[in-house]
């Protein structure tokens, strides 16, 4: 009966948690469910990148403030101006804040964008995760539908957004360099 109530229990345990591997370790008396924090997967990210073209800079700057949670914010740094300047100036601009956190074992990505969706978060699923890349999805969003990020070396990754925009299959490229 004991060995029953273990294997329900970690039965519980796995469907609670959204099916991430488990392993026991125990006796009759006692088992342990160890299940890997898919969080501590993706703290490659942590640090300042850079994605660098004619138009400016886009930086996005990932720390983590907490053990479930990861935080991020994308600037742009570009020069500016309009008819009433003489010279053009350098303006730095916030586009985004993002979360990804984890709450009963499953990630969410929720980004907020300024000037989209009236600035408020929209949350995301993750759908794939392993130690070069993790991928996140939210099929009735506008656009993007799907977000992802893959680390290519120590020092680099590519970050693609992608899916529906007016009928047709959109997909947008940022590699992008550590630049710390």
């Amino acid at each position: 009966m004991r060995n029953f109530c273990a294997l329900f229990v970690c039965s519980l345990l796995l469907v609670a948690c959204g099916g991430e591997t488990t392993e026991e370790i125990g006796s009759e008396d006692k088992v342990v469910v160890i299940m890997p924090p898919p969080i501590d997967t993706m703290k490659w990210i942590l640090g300042t990148w850079e994605n660098k073209n004619e138009n400016g800079v886009m930086t996005e700057t990932w720390s983590q403030m907490e053990d479930s949670a990861l935080t991020g914010i994308v600037t742009a740094t570009y020069f500016f101006k309009d008819d009433s300047m003489k010279e053009p100036v350098l303006k730095t601009d916030t586009l985004e804040t993002i979360r990804i956190e984890q709450f009963w074992g499953k990630l969410s990505y929720i980004p907020a964008v300024k000037d989209q969706n009236n600035g408020l978060p929209v949350k995301f699923k993750m759908t794939f995760c392993n130690a070069e890349s993790f991928v996140f999805e939210n099929p009735e969003h506008d656009f993007p539908q799907k977000i992802m990020y893959e680390r290519i070396g120590l020092d680099s990754l590519v970050a693609t957004v992608s899916g529906l925009w007016e009928g047709q299959e959109v997909k947008e490229v940022f590699p992008m360099k550590r630049t710390n």
